[in-house]
């Protein structure tokens, strides 16, 4: 469930940076915020996110979410006076009694910060029982694509026009760069295809049936140590615009990885959403994306999600930010900064955020997969990639 409590406002994109060194380069500044507890989540009352501090005409966007009771009462508030006045006042309730909300209740909160700068942060000013999981961001609600003309960028985009096909240890490989596989113990699943035929250009990722819950086929670089970025250089950008054939029954995710997606008999899936609990897979440090599962708590919905150093975000729990519709294409997409906050776009549109998602240490690269979501499952899911895009910083030296 979404509240819309003002107009979106749109935000004057910040000046690009100047690549000198390492110093991290950003085509878009923004900042997560979340509880300073150690949990990261408001459990007890008196709890405080650390503060945003932003120009007039900001929009700040909140993502609730977590297990709790309608007696948890998180607001935001804004800093009276001038930022660093320490006054605060609550301006907006986003859970508990009072609100009208029900426990447990998943909602995106907007709030425009019409003129002058100033400061906000979450607050907690009763608890119940259960854990309330909120992000706060000034993140920019239209995703921002400055990045595709700035030179201090990497700019990487296939629209897989190309239709030379390697084969590499029963894998598949596109022009040196993907590598695609499926893994040896499903039946009916194939590798990689480019499809020239369609005048846009695509790629087709096929499920195989009899997959176990971190089995699918996959489709990643050749080389997930060079041909990636480092998170901490600077602004990280991805997405790919794909459809998927059926809905029931599948799985699929498109994001960054430190996995190579290889031939065995495990070719992984990145994360398992079953029952609002997310649930890292296979053998990776750090990952993110989209990922959309055919479970029995939420059927079709496109959820983003993260893992930073084996720790899954917003607290393992899941936030449902679209819904998947069967053969019609997505522009799944998000951005991470040098600090490794991380915010998700479908269609252009912001739907998430998250602080922190990924390690500043993460070295990452894309990673796309499909399957089916239960062994032993009779379906053959087939995932159409149009295009795939990835910008990070320019090494600035050899």
């Amino acid at each position: 469930m979404r509240k819309l409590f003002t107009d979106w406002a749109m935000v004057g994109f910040l000046s690009l940076a100047l690549l000198i060194g390492w110093k991290p380069v950003s085509a878009l500044a923004f900042f997560v915020v979340e509880s300073t507890e150690t949990d990261d989540e408001f459990d007890a009352a008196g709890e405080v996110s650390t503060a945003i501090t932003v120009p007039g005409g900001t929009t700040l966007t909140a993502y609730v979410s977590g297990v709790y009771s309608v007696a948890n009462k998180l607001w935001l508030q804004k800093e009276s006076g001038s930022p660093g006045s320490g006054a605060w006042r609550s301006i907006l309730q986003l859970t508990g009694t009072g609100s009208g909300l029900a426990a447990n209740a998943q909602n995106t909160y907007v709030w425009v910060n019409e003129r002058n700068t100033n400061s906000y942060r979450l607050f907690m000013s009763a608890a119940g029982t259960g854990d309330v999981v909120a992000q706060l961001t000034d993140v920019a609600s239209a995703a921002d694509y400055s990045f595709r003309t700035d030179r201090a960028f990497v700019n990487f985009f296939d629209d897989f026009f190309d239709t030379e096909l390697l084969t590499t240890e029963g894998a598949t490989a596109f022009k040196g760069l993907w590598l695609s596989a499926i893994d040896d113990g499903a039946t009916g699943g194939t590798a990689a295809t480019l499809l020239d035929t369609d005048i846009e250009g695509t790629l087709d990722l096929v499920g195989g049936t009899g997959q176990a819950a971190t089995e699918t086929t996959c489709l990643s670089f050749t080389d997930t140590d060079d041909q990636a970025s480092l998170i901490s250089v600077g602004d990280t950008y991805w997405g790919a615009r794909v459809s998927i054939s059926t809905i029931a029954g599948t799985i699929f995710g498109v994001g960054l990885s430190d996995l190579e997606c290889l031939t065995g008999t495990d070719v992984p899936q990145l994360v398992d959403i079953d029952s609002t609990t997310v649930t890292p897979e296979n053998a990776y440090t750090n990952a993110l994306g989209f990922h959309q599962q055919g479970e029995a708590t939420d059927v079709d919905g496109i959820e983003p999600w993260s893992n930073n150093a084996t720790t899954a975000g917003n607290n393992a729990d899941e936030f449902e930010a679209g819904t998947a519709v069967a053969d019609t294409y997505y522009v799944l997409e998000g951005v991470i900064n040098a600090a490794g906050d991380c915010a998700f776009y479908i269609d252009g549109g912001l739907v998430y955020a998250e602080n922190e998602c990924v390690a500043t240490t993460a070295v990452l690269s894309p990673f796309i997969y499909v399957g089916a979501d239960a062994s032993g499952s009779t379906t053959t899911p087939t995932l159409t990639v149009d295009w795939v895009e990835f910008a990070f910083p320019r090494p600035a030296a050899q």
